[in-house]
């Protein structure tokens, strides 16, 4: 039996816009994942996106922690985070 599919809602910036696209391209990647851009806004030098993340139990971890590791999370994103 899978676990059932986990939402998560996070606000993400990336300080270097081109490795925002990086990133939300090996994101889409990932199996069983899926990425939804909610709102955006890129500028010359970085990228801020609301996006909604969607997967089952490691999945949607792997997913989590892709962006943790290349963004600037607020303390409110990391809270959601404990809740995967």
């Amino acid at each position: 039996m899978s676990a059932a599919a986990r939402v998560v809602r996070l606000k993400v910036r990336f300080e270097d816009r081109s490795a925002a696209a990086s990133c939300l391209e090996g994101l889409r990647m990932i199996p069983g994942a899926s990425v939804n851009v909610i709102r955006g806004r890129v500028t010359p030098h970085e990228a801020n996106y609301d996006l909604e993340l969607r997967g089952e139990g490691r999945v949607l971890e792997r997913a989590v922690w892709t962006l943790w590791s290349v963004t600037s999370l607020t303390s409110k994103a990391q809270a959601e985070l404990q809740e995967v």
